[in-house]
């Protein structure tokens, strides 16, 4: 009987192997024609002598290669919870998630990942929840936990695996904002380190954008980086609306100010000394009540309590603080003597329309125009579309000598005609800017420029009203980036659409424009301004209105900006001065 391969002595085989290659050779040689069988015969050989062949596109891989997204079953244990994972608080649905867990399995498989090199994998995008329940199961006793069917995700970085946990957080809205916000900085500073540049916040919005889909938009970045940097002791009880809309927009004029006055160190200090009191406070009543209650930061009372403290440190009456900042807000030029005479202006009640109409004194509506309804108030432009954000930046201030005697009204009084003949109502919005020269800017329309407040327009006069508002838009001086940059995000308690998509960048920006004006935004065109000047009514209108513009721009020159920088000037960061 003769040896098997196995049995034969290691130079018995390596001599076989070397006859047999020798005579596969002469076959080759002497035989003209390669049949299947003869070719199978040479890659088994061949394999034999321990060169095989790729059979596939996978024949060059090692044990330790992954394929992205392909299904593996590993021990519980070898799964540990990612060390960045931007959720750091226990989830409120945690029980609830467990007895499911308990009772059906785990039915969405975790995806996992793991550095190259090591033997450990970690959860990717989501699942520290559903990995923590199963290791708690399985040390119950429950062995359907020992291993876990799991997705495995080629190792991509720690900033493309922050971004994936964000992402999946972000879609289960199961992340506070305070988590979103230390996640943001976390992926900012691992992709700055792992592509050994820095990002300025246009560039982490599309770089996030880019690894997972994510697009919180400028303003909101710039929240969540201000709330890690000024906010730190009372992250956890930050509610989203509350720093929009109070803590970042005060606080920051608060400290651009006390830095005009060369104190923004001592306010600093000031301020995280409030806000240490604050957390200690609240981690008290954290103990004590139930904890299944809400905690609410009395975010009124702190800020009363910061205002005070950095006027105190400012020297000025607390009254004062907030009209000097938002002054300064206004006209960064301003020097602190002229500040220090800045009085504070009662709060006046906030006018429920967004421009106040005049009656109408043109006559009758012609047949071209049909009547529309005044709103009774303009339609909610948030919709979901647009993120809550900050209010005016400059509103009730009286700062002498600069602008003093200041006169929109027959301005107002021409738009107050135009409404008599097109409602634009749920578009313009006054505006105390000093450098809104003419007192008023426009939104886009909410719903769409073929309707107002729900009610849709006839066509003929949708064509008018988007000509129209091409043209109110380019007279104002929005289109100029500064003047964009004074608009709020926020006016009436309404959102401003326009604001929020400049800031979201240009393409996004003109998608929107796209969809809410019927058309690309061209600015204005020829077109536009023939159709309405060659109206009978509106005409004369526009001609009254560049008059009293022309009459506004000489009274006022300081009113006005110096050059002209577009909306989407790249690499600009050039504030007024």
């Amino acid at each position: 009987m003769s040896k098997t391969p196995e049995l034969l002595t290691a130079s018995q085989r390596a001599a076989q192997l070397r006859m047999n290659a020798e005579f596969s050779s002469t076959l080759r040689e002497t035989s003209p024609v390669s049949s299947k069988k003869s070719n199978y015969e040479d890659i088994a050989k061949r394999s034999l002598m321990g060169t095989p062949p790729p059979l596939n596109a996978m024949g060059a891989m090692t044990p330790m290669d992954v394929v992205d997204g392909s299904i593996s079953n590993l021990a519980v244990t070898d799964i540990d919870r990612y060390e960045f994972d931007p959720r750091t608080e226990i989830n409120p649905l945690y029980d609830e998630i467990k007895a499911s867990i308990r009772a059906n399995g785990i039915l969405n498989h975790i995806s996992v990942t793991r550095r190259p090199g090591q033997p450990r994998y970690m959860v990717y995008g989501g699942g520290n929840t559903r990995l923590r329940i199963a290791k708690e199961l399985y040390e119950e006793g429950d062995q359907r936990f020992a291993r876990l069917t799991v997705i495995v995700k080629v190792w991509k970085g720690d900033a493309p695996t922050i971004a994936a946990h964000l992402a999946e957080n972000e879609q289960r809205g199961e992340i506070s904002f305070w988590e979103k916000a230390q996640g943001v900085l976390s992926f900012k500073e691992h992709f700055e380190k792992e592509s050994g540049k820095s990002l300025s916040t246009t560039e982490l919005n599309r770089e996030l954008r880019q690894a997972s889909g994510l697009n919180f938009g400028m303003s909101m970045l710039q929240n969540f980086l201000f709330a890690v940097e000024y906010l730190a002791p009372i992250g956890r009880w930050l509610q989203t609306r509350d720093v929009n809309l109070l803590l970042k927009p005060q606080i920051s004029q608060w400290l651009k100010l006390a830095d005009k006055f060369s104190q923004q160190a001592v306010a600093e200090t000031a301020l995280q000394t409030i806000l240490h009191k604050y957390a200690a406070v609240m981690s008290q009543q954290s103990v004590t009540v139930d904890q299944s209650a809400q905690q609410v930061l009395d975010v009124s009372q702190l800020l009363d309590e910061v205002n005070a403290a950095i006027a105190e440190t400012l020297g000025v009456a607390p009254e004062k603080l907030l009209a000097m900042a938002q002054a300064l807000e206004a006209n960064p030029r301003l020097e602190v003597e002229t500040l220090r005479l800045i009085e504070a202006t009662p709060t006046a009640p906030v006018d429920p329309k967004p421009l106040a109409i005049q009656p109408p004194t043109q006559p009758p509506l012609g047949r071209m125009l049909a009547s529309v309804p005044t709103p009774k108030s303009k339609p909610d432009s948030s919709g979901g579309a647009f993120l809550p954000a900050s209010p005016s930046v400059c509103q009730n201030v009286v700062l002498s000598g600069e602008g003093e005697g200041f006169d929109p009204q027959p301005i107002f009084t021409v738009l107050g005609e135009f409404q008599s003949l097109i409602d634009m109502s749920d578009v313009l919005f006054k505006s105390d800017q000093p450098y809104h020269i003419f007192g008023f800017y426009l939104d886009f329309p909410s719903q769409g420029i073929g309707y107002v407040d729900g009610i849709e327009l006839e066509p003929e006069l949708v064509i008018y009203r988007r000509a129209l508002w091409k043209i109110l838009v380019s007279l104002t001086g929005q289109l100029d980036r500064r003047f964009t940059q004074l608009i709020p995000y926020e006016a009436d308690g309404f959102t401003i659409a326009w604001k929020q998509l400049w800031e979201q960048g240009e393409e996004q920006f003109q998608a929107g424009a796209q969809k809410l004006l019927g058309e690309a935004f061209d600015h204005v065109s020829l077109q536009s301004v023939s159709l309405v000047l060659r109206h009978e009514q509106l005409g004369p209108l526009v001609t009254r209105l560049l008059s009293e513009m022309e009459r506004v721009r000489t009274r006022y020159p300081e009113r006005q900006l110096d050059g002209f920088m577009s909306l989407f000037t790249p690499d600009v960061t050039e504030e007024i001065s």
